[in-house]
């Protein structure tokens, strides 16, 4: 049977976003883009926290008050606050439209080893277990090195321990997985993650990364941002794209549960 094809009826179904929003703090504009699609579960990037550029609005928060959601985040870097009590960072963010029961955070690198620099922005998977009805779900976001030959070798070494904690977890539950991997398919195919993690991979068909005219000289159009998952069946996935928020697209995917 066609995934597109497959009967709602007596399967679990969700709807997942996945976005890195490039520090916005338009939440007008998140809110209508990701509202939308009636999400069950968002896995947002590069989302900050109290920090000046975004005129000290604490976005995790915000948004899960306005979409109803509840909000698990972890901060890879951390800011002077301008005021004490301040979070002041920017991270990234999993919403979930069911309570959180638990979530935990796993560093990805090690930069004095592999590039002698302490000072490189941190990459983790941030994970959540929720319970969707009855049943644990495991959602796991990641923000992996972006593009440059060290960088490479960086991102390597960050999704063989991605597909460890995805094995780990997959005793808990179903697993989804999203995030700015920054790295394209054929990359990503020839490290094997997919068919070693044993996930299933939503395929857009489009490039979800177009950079800015400043960026242009160093980074170049491509699909890096994905949605897989385990214990998943994909029905449908699109890539919106609004550049009023981010260079990257908005990934939507709708899922339903495999048959046991």
């Amino acid at each position: 049977m066609d995934s597109n094809e497959l009967p709602a009826i007596g399967r679990d179904r969700i709807n997942v976003v996945c976005w890195n929003i490039k520090h916005s703090s338009r939440i007008d504009r998140l809110k209508q883009v990701i509202d939308g699609s009636s999400p069950d579960f968002i896995f947002l990037q590069e989302v900050d926290c109290e920090t000046a550029r975004n005129g000290f609005i604490d976005v995790p928060s915000v948004l899960s008050c306005e979409l109803k959601m509840y909000n698990a985040y972890a901060p890879t870097v951390s800011v002077r606050p301008m005021l004490p009590g301040m979070r002041s960072s920017y991270g990234i963010c999993i919403l979930s439209r069911t309570p959180i029961s638990a979530s935990y955070q796993y560093r990805l690198d090690n930069f004095k080893i592999y590039t002698g620099r302490s000072n490189t922005e941190p990459r983790i998977a941030l994970v959540c277990v929720v319970m969707f009805n009855g049943k644990p779900v495991v959602l796991i976001n990641t923000h992996l090195s972006p593009a440059g030959k060290t960088n490479k070798l960086q991102r390597a070494m960050q999704i063989i321990k991605l597909g460890n904690i995805v094995q780990m977890y997959s005793r808990v539950g179903p697993i989804v997985i999203a995030g700015d991997f920054n790295a394209d398919p054929v990359e990503l195919r020839t490290l094997q993650f997919w068919r070693r993690a044993g996930l299933n991979v939503a395929q857009t068909g489009q490039v979800t990364f177009r950079p800015r005219s400043a960026d242009q000289g160093k980074y170049k159009s491509d699909t890096i941002d994905y949605i897989a998952a385990s214990g998943w069946i994909f029905h449908s996935v699109e890539a919106r794209v609004d550049v009023s928020v981010s260079d990257h697209s908005c990934i939507l995917g709708t899922l339903y549960a495999e048959e046991k």
